[in-house]
């Protein structure tokens, strides 16, 4: 159940991945089963959060008004580093419009805010335990 509470907190952006895997060990949750309830749970309104502003960015036009080739370069950085935000309580959904804005395909957008994800668990897992 206390997994679960993890996956719940992570869900609503309280806080940031920190403060998941902080109340995972609270709950004296291993180290592993509160990253992944915390990665679980930051990430599954992604999706959703991509396609609804991707469609809104396509309405709007906004990612034609960017210039193609700034776009291609610069866009799966810009959306990784804001997703590796440690301390940054919704950075998967801010990295998530950014990925809109700047026209990214669904499936890229999803994989570097994946892995900005994870990447931002382990630097909030190595404060917490070596902190």
């Amino acid at each position: 159940m206390e997994i679960f509470d993890v996956f719940c907190y992570s869900i609503m952006k309280v806080r940031s991945i920190g403060g998941g895997v902080e109340l995972g060990s609270q709950l004296e949750l291993s180290v592993w089963q509160s990253c992944g309830a915390t990665l679980i749970g930051g990430l599954l309104p992604v999706p959703f959060l991509l396609l609804v502003l991707g469609a809104l960015s396509r309405r709007l036009g906004i990612a034609e008004k960017v210039e193609k080739k700034v776009r291609d370069i610069l866009s799966g950085i810009i959306v990784l580093v804001i997703a590796m935000i440690p301390f940054l309580p919704a950075a998967p959904w801010i990295s998530s419009a950014a990925a809109a804005t700047l026209g990214m395909s669904f499936p890229k957008a999803l994989a570097i805010i994946c892995l900005g994800s994870v990447i931002s668990a382990g630097i909030a897992v190595g404060i917490q335990m070596y902190g």
